[in-house]
């Protein structure tokens, strides 16, 4: 288990990242909220990041049909996005 406070300012993004994944696959509505606060609390990003922390909040909170978050997930890790 990851201690939340252990993780440094600069593998907050992944960790926030990996954690929403995990959200999504399991989910389960209880890991979703957790995630979508951990992606709010990031720092200033640069534009193609926030997009994506955008794509990743919008999937967490049920705002895009599935076919839509698998695509995004999907360029987001091919680095198309």
């Amino acid at each position: 288990m990851i201690v939340p406070d252990s993780v440094t300012p600069n593998l907050q993004l992944p960790y926030a990242v990996a954690y929403a994944l995990v959200a999504l696959a399991s989910e389960d509505d209880n890991l979703k909220k957790v995630a979508a606060a951990k992606l709010r609390n990031l720092r200033a990003t640069g534009t193609r990041v926030a997009k994506h922390v955008n794509d990743l909040l919008e999937a967490l909170e049920g705002r895009e049909s599935s076919r839509q978050k698998l695509l995004r997930f999907r360029d987001f890790f091919l680095r198309r996005g």
